[in-house]
């Protein structure tokens, strides 16, 4: 997980444009050996989530936290207990920069 100015590295790195500084963090799947590899989880200060698909040029795609977790995690089984890991620290870091968006954010997690 990648949160600050190594999130926002990480973005312009990939060719993403972060100029109005929305993200709050990033998790990056970065096993080399994963057809997912590169593949990152984005959520927004604002509680927005969004997911990139390193393999695919159309870039940032707003999707449900789930849907989110589905293109990093390789195992489809695996979803919820990846989810259910990074619960308390992307609820601590949106919170950090919006109480009602991480409010609204864990009430629709899963």
């Amino acid at each position: 997980m990648l949160t600050g100015r190594k999130a926002q590295d990480e973005l312009s790195g990939m060719l993403i444009d972060d100029d109005d500084d929305i993200t709050a963090l990033m998790i990056q799947n970065t096993d080399l050996n994963s057809p997912n590899f590169g593949n990152c989880v984005l959520v927004d200060k604002n509680g927005t989530t969004n997911y990139i698909v390193a393999e695919n040029s159309e870039g940032v795609l707003q999707a449900d936290l789930t849907e989110c977790f589905e293109q990093v995690v390789d195992d489809s089984d695996e979803v919820e207990a990846a989810m259910e890991h990074f619960h308390d620290e992307i609820i601590r870091i949106v919170k950090t920069f919006n109480a009602i968006a991480a409010q609204d954010l864990e009430k629709n997690y899963y």
